[in-house]
């Protein structure tokens, strides 16, 4: 598998990252599908719906004064503070963009159903199988050297959440969401974000990724993957079980102060009452509670909220943690979260220093 420290090189790279820095898991010892129904009134994905949802969702691209218009089959706004374009080719069904977002090039983004979802949440009620047994997939989850993802790493809560990543060349695909195991060996998910991050520049696809797939309790973890209306990303994940995953958790065992000074990072979680406080960045504080779903598995919920001007964006944050004895002895806390609507994705990775 790429080594950690290089998979987290190639997060500080992107847009969507708040921070990185400190530990490695890596050296860590490893040891029927539901269906989306449309609502019965359907909201149309329109030029004008795109052009909303853009500004709105992603007001550090597209801000400010705009100007309308049309060249061949495209409806565009454009945007002068910032000097990128956002486009709806409806005769062709594109969503693209164009300007320093995307280097000067116009690059589609997805389709405006892939975004109906995103747009319009009222367009889809997602009927889900009832949860069975989720604490069973529980864990952190690492890909496999020499298998479809080697650089995946995927965090999966007590009662389903997960929230991960997998590399794919110059591509980051970050995606979060709600897990539900049918049986002792599947499980699939629905309804899921998915968050993508292409290079040189800092644009983000976004779509709703489909997982099903098969698991056996701590020890794997994989699925197929496809995203609604895009091609599918991330055709197949492959991972293993790490074995700290099974080793208990508590507010006692996690509570500290952790850090990563080269990154501005310094937090502290309370032992008594689960509060965590301090930096995720430089001018970006983190505030909000951890806490402990399911005492046998080392995996914490933590519900914070982002604030100050480092922050890639602001507001609320959910996360996952995952606390560790590296080979070196040390004690360190890894945290995944995602932004709400998904525009920032937000990793901590720190020693613990009392």
């Amino acid at each position: 598998m790429r080594s950690w420290r290089g998979v987290v090189g190639a997060l500080c790279s992107l847009f969507l990252v708040v921070s990185c820095g400190g530990g490695d898991p890596e050296n860590v010892p490893q040891s029927p599908q539901p269906q989306v129904r449309a609502a019965s009134a359907v909201n149309v994905v329109d030029a004008n719906a795109v052009f909303d949802f853009a500004t709105s969702h992603y007001p550090q691209y597209f801000n400010g004064a705009s100007v309308d218009g049309t060249l061949a089959t495209w409806t565009y706004r454009y945007f002068p503070a910032t000097g990128n374009y956002v486009g709806v080719d409806l005769q062709n069904g594109w969503i693209g963009v164009l300007g320093p977002i995307s280097n000067g090039a116009i690059l589609l983004v997805g389709t405006p159903s892939s975004f109906s979802c995103q747009i319009f949440p009222s367009n889809c009620l997602v009927t889900a199988p009832p949860r069975n047994n989720a604490v069973a997939l529980a864990g952190l989850y690492l890909g496999t050297a020499g298998g479809p993802s080697p650089t995946s790493i995927l965090m999966v809560g007590a009662d389903g959440q997960f929230i991960g990543y997998n590399i794919v060349g110059s591509r980051m695909d970050v995606f979060s969401g709600t897990a539900f195991a049918q049986s002792a060996t599947t499980w699939s998910a629905v309804g899921s974000t998915y968050a993508g991050a292409v290079f040189p520049g800092p644009v983000i696809t976004s779509g709703l990724a489909t997982f099903a797939g098969s698991f056996a309790a701590g020890s794997s973890l994989a699925a197929n993957v496809s995203v609604t209306g895009l091609t599918p990303i991330s055709s197949q994940l492959a991972m293993a079980y790490n074995w700290q995953s099974s080793t208990p958790s508590s507010l006692s065992i996690i509570g500290g102060v952790y850090s990563a000074p080269s990154v501005g990072q310094a937090v502290t979680v309370d032992a008594t009452s689960g509060s965590i406080t301090g930096n995720v960045l430089t001018a970006c504080a983190i505030s909000g509670i951890v806490s402990v779903p399911e005492p046998t598995r080392n995996i914490y919920k933590i519900a914070a909220t982002l604030s100050g001007t480092g922050c890639p964006a602001n507001g609320p944050v959910s996360l996952l943690g995952f606390y560790y004895t590296a080979t070196s002895g040390q004690q360190e806390v890894l945290m995944f979260g995602v932004s709400a609507g998904g525009q920032s994705f937000v990793t901590l990775t720190m020693a613990r220093h009392g």
